[in-house]
């Protein structure tokens, strides 16, 4: 019988070339790869895993899975998931300011626009 605790790792990549984040999962023999966007062909999936593997965040054997299929032979699955990312809130705050700003500005211009052109 195996007395080694059962642990669940987690490591966070992010690919600026195509704007998405992922997840690795890795619990016991089950391999999860969460996206945020569909971003990634077969083969890039595929290059990805194997990149896993020479890093070291995979073992060995899951070189040379099948990514084509939602279940990959070796039990690794690519799935496309926003909700495990959470934003900060200092960055939602952030956001929501600019945004409301912009708003305040294009109403602005929109009442200034509206009024030279009804007393023009």
């Amino acid at each position: 019988m195996d007395s080694t605790p059962h642990q669940c790792h987690r490591t966070e990549f992010y690919d600026a070339r195509r704007d998405t984040h992922l997840l690795l999962e890795v619990d016991g023999e089950q391999v999860v790869i969460r996206a945020t966007r569909d971003s990634y062909s077969a083969a890039r999936r595929a290059c990805f895993i194997r990149e896993l593997v020479a890093e070291g965040f995979l073992p060995d054997e899951y070189q040379w899975s099948n990514t084509d299929s939602p279940w990959a032979v070796y039990g690794v699955r690519w799935c496309i998931d926003r909700r495990w990312l959470v934003l900060p809130r200092e960055v939602v705050k952030r956001t929501s300011r600019w945004a409301l700003r912009m708003w305040l500005v294009g109403t602005l211009l929109w009442l200034g626009m509206l009024v030279g052109l009804l007393f023009h």
